[in-house]
């Protein structure tokens, strides 16, 4: 932490000040980001229940680690009854019970399914668009009476149901599963016994906060209780100014994971506008990032990090200087540029490209940037797992 410290900016989860500031540091506001979100989101907080945060209020997530500032595309649960199981389709013998049981927000809205009495039963929705991916996901857990065991889950194809075992515990767990509608205009999906096999060891369950999303992946619950509900994307922007950013020489440090490993170009860039810039960049190639230099409109390193995973937390430095640049990756140099005139101008720091597109889209547990390049040995220091 002594090297965080010393940076001329530091932007941290201690952040929040509720919402009015997302920056640590410098204390007189001079590196203060901007921040929008104009709709309400969920988040897991410090106790590891899902809640609701304000309107244009970032979000510090404690899912499964450590506080991490939460951004997000925007994106809508297309469930119009995210919490009710009741509302859904209800079919051979299947059963949901009242929304009396205790759920991962802490309250006493969770269902009980149970798929027991027909190898058919099912508790499904009919919803989609052809040749588009979606992505279902739903909170379980197992019956305080069963032992571990494999639950159901499934999509129809537009011939059969294909079912995916999820294991299931006493403990919440979010359970996704992404498919394309190969087909027509509607198709099925949820918890279903109904399928090409029937193996399953558990056909009883709780659950919670379904949801149904025109992604790749599952994104922070989105309630709903009667209509499709969207959540805005989360921008933030501005940060930074020439008293805390250095042209000549700097380093910029960022330590989080991406959303999803690839299918995205996400960014985190210090800029002099769209022709000088210091850019840090999750590839849409999966298992990428990249370090990128510009100057003048001209690309002065361009050093690309690969084989190693997106959506793992991890510690990214980059330095620059006169015919110096340096891309680490937790504690390892990854490559150097030696050749090349740094950027003129450099004053905002954002979460997007220069010119705002392309947002960062993931958990930032930190983001730090020095007036100097600093050396190979702090360097190693700073990005060592």
């Amino acid at each position: 932490m002594d090297l965080l410290e010393k940076s001329s900016i530091l932007l941290t989860p201690t952040a929040y000040n509720n919402g009015e500031a997302l920056c640590v540091k410098p204390s007189d506001g001079s590196g203060d980001f901007d921040f929008s979100r104009a709709t309400e989101a969920t988040r897991v907080n410090s106790q590891g229940l899902i809640e609701t945060i304000g309107i244009n209020l970032p979000r510090i997530n404690y899912e499964g680690e450590c506080g991490s500032l939460l951004w997000e595309p925007q994106s809508t649960n297309l469930i119009t009854y995210s919490e009710d199981f009741s509302q859904w389709f209800i079919q051979d013998s299947a059963t949901v019970s009242s929304a009396t049981f205790v759920s991962p927000s802490g309250e006493n809205n969770a269902s009980l399914i149970d798929l027991s009495a027909n190898t058919d039963a099912r508790v499904v929705l009919n919803f989609g668009n052809s040749s588009t991916e979606y992505t279902f996901s739903v909170y379980l857990k197992k019956h305080e009476s069963d032992s571990n065991g494999t639950f159901p889950l499934a999509y129809y194809d537009g011939s059969n149901y294909i079912k995916t075992y999820v294991n299931l515990t006493d403990k919440w767990e979010r359970f996704n599963l992404t498919f394309t509608n190969p087909s027509g205009s509607v198709f099925g999906y949820g918890l279903s016994r109904k399928g090409t096999t029937n193996d399953e060891t558990l056909t009883r369950c709780y659950a919670w906060g379904g949801q149904l999303e025109a992604l790749s992946y599952a994104s922070s619950l989105i309630p709903t209780s009667g209509s499709s509900v969207t959540r805005n994307q989360e921008v933030c922007t501005n940060g930074g100014s020439l008293a805390t950013i250095n042209s000549t020489e700097g380093t910029l440090y960022f330590e989080g994971k991406g959303l999803v490993n690839g299918g995205e170009n996400r960014n985190i860039t210090i800029s002099g506008g769209n022709s000088n810039y210091v850019r840090i960049y999750y590839s849409t190639t999966s298992s990428q990032i990249t370090y990128l230099v510009v100057s003048n409109g001209s690309v002065v390193a361009n050093i690309a990090a690969n084989g190693i995973n997106q959506e793992v937390i991890r510690k990214v430095a980059v330095s620059w200087k006169l015919n110096e640049f340096k891309f680490y990756n937790n504690g390892v140099l990854v490559g150097t540029d030696t050749s090349g005139v740094t950027p003129i101008g450099l004053n905002v720091l954002r979460f997007s490209e220069p010119n705002g597109n392309n947002n960062f889209f993931g958990k930032t547990k930190a983001l730090a940037v020095w007036k100097e390049a600093l050396t190979d040995q702090e360097l190693t220091e700073l990005t060592t797992i």
